[in-house]
């Protein structure tokens, strides 16, 4: 990707207009390295597997067609007949074995047996960044559940492409609320919900139905949801989707959305397998079609390289648009408080820091991996502030290395030069209290009234401390 695609994905998410796309080939991982040799994989490659023993099974148990010594073998032949990863057509011939019926209670199953073994590190740092909106074409709660576990509160609400009526205002599931924000980003189960299997759109007959009933409106999709679609200033980021094998299925759907009339490039990430060279790509048809046709940028790029690349893009994009803003400006004689947090928490940390910049507290966040601060400006830094904050975390205590705590033994030797050390150290804390920021050697910490960042109160009790220290010392 080119700086000018990177800075416009950027300016997208900053101005709520990124619709974030999460396809079944989303990087998660299991809990347990002992479940899985890699460890990384997707629920699309778990359900392919689901599906061929299924189908194996089928057939032994209807015509014994299959020793079974051979039944590893006959899995092995259907793996080498179909595109990777692809459980749509696998769906389909299952289906026609057994049945839809069967079909649902196997994915129902599939879910609640692979839900609780899984997590994605990296879907949790995608959604540190500020989406308010997300398509999930997962059939599982899993990824809303993923954003629960970093303190946002996701709302959901599914589309059922087996309704009959043609009015969403009979819809006992209709949205009756605004689409989300950053703390409460809005789920919206594209493909159905295993709360409702009748809705699954799980086989290549189901995808074809569901593109009929989207175009013709029997049923469409809810109001607030299609508008947000169809808003031209609006764009997609799609991410675990294999774009190249089911092309046929995104032109169709895009055109109905009609993408190609949006103001701003939409991108989408493929399988590295799926490309040729660099070179192919630049010129193959199909990705020009999208490009040109569709406003669709399709990039070979790895989902997990992509994510932390676009985290470390988006925060020097925000740097530079919150430099501009001019809002939440502070008094010349303001306290200035120096704050340690971990890269991965960014966008809360902001949040927190706009809180104090509100009253009337000068905040510096440590830009070093943004603006390249060498570690004696960084000292000077902490020796000029009134404050220092450490923001501890999740993401801060599962690693055991991290320029958060350099930081924190500079301000905690700074601290000694003060009657009272808790008059210049305030650690803090998100989420969990068993997050409370802890340096060995430097007992101090331990000592002092931690401040959890989630706690309104709290921070306003913080902010009376912090201008409490300062005024003493002038």
């Amino acid at each position: 990707m080119q700086p000018d695609d990177w800075n416009q994905i950027c300016r997208s998410i900053y101005e709520g207009r990124c619709i974030l796309m999460i396809g079944s080939e989303f990087p998660v991982q299991f809990k347990s390295k002992a479940n899985n040799k890699n460890n990384i994989t997707s629920f699309a490659e778990l359900f392919c597997e689901d599906l061929i023993d299924g189908i194996v099974k089928v057939k032994v148990d209807n015509s014994k067609e299959i020793p079974g010594n051979e039944i590893e073998t006959a899995k092995n032949r259907i793996r080498s007949t179909l595109p990777v990863n692809d459980f749509t057509q696998l769906a389909t011939r299952y289906t026609k074995l057994s049945s839809k019926y069967n079909l649902e209670n196997l994915i129902t199953e599939f879910y609640l047996k692979n839900l609780p073994k899984l997590h994605s590190p990296i879907f949790r740092q995608l959604m540190t960044l500020p989406f308010g909106f997300v398509v999930d074409t997962n059939h599982g709660h899993f990824f809303s559940n993923e954003c629960r576990e970093i303190g946002k509160k996701p709302k959901e609400n599914y589309y059922n492409f087996k309704k009959k009526e043609s009015s969403l205002a009979s819809y006992s599931d209709k949205i009756t609320y605004s689409l989300g924000d950053e703390k409460q980003p809005f789920f919206y189960h594209l493909f159905g919900s295993i709360n409702k299997p009748e809705s699954l759109v799980v086989s290549e007959n189901d995808l074809i139905q569901f593109i009929i009933n989207v175009i013709s409106k029997s049923p469409g999709l809810h109001n607030d949801v299609k508008s947000q679609f169809l808003n031209t200033s609006h764009c997609f980021l799609f991410i675990g989707f294999a774009f190249m094998s089911k092309n046929w299925y995104f032109r169709i759907l895009l055109n109905s959305l009609d993408s190609g009339n949006k103001e701003p490039m939409s991108y989408a990430l493929d399988r590295l397998e799926n490309y040729g060279s660099e070179k192919s790509l630049i010129s193959d048809p199909t990705v020009l079609f999208f490009r040109d046709q569709l406003k669709v940028s399709l990039w070979k790029y790895d989902a997990s390289l992509f994510v932390k690349k676009l985290v470390t893009e988006y925060k020097l994009y925000n740097a530079k648009r919150d430099k501009y803003k001019g809002d939440q400006k502070v008094s010349t004689d303001a306290p200035k408080v120096f704050v340690s947090y971990k890269t991965e928490d960014y966008e809360r940390v902001k949040v927190f820091c706009d809180q104090l910049r509100a009253t009337d507290i000068e905040t510096w966040l440590d830009k070093k991996d943004l603006d390249g601060l060498i570690d004696a400006e960084i000292s000077d830094a902490i020796k000029e502030a009134n404050a220092y904050i450490v923001v501890s975390s999740e993401n801060l205590m599962s690693h055991s290395e991290s320029y958060v705590y350099i930081e924190a033994k500079e301000a905690a030797e700074r601290a000694k030069a003060f009657p009272d050390e808790g008059t210049f150290l305030f650690p803090c804390y998100m989420g969990s209290p068993n997050y409370r920021f802890n340096i060995p050697s430097y007992p101090i910490y331990n000592k002092l009234l931690h401040t959890n960042i989630d706690n309104n109160e709290e921070v306003g009790k913080l902010i009376e401390s912090i201008k409490r220290a300062a005024a003493r010392r002038q």
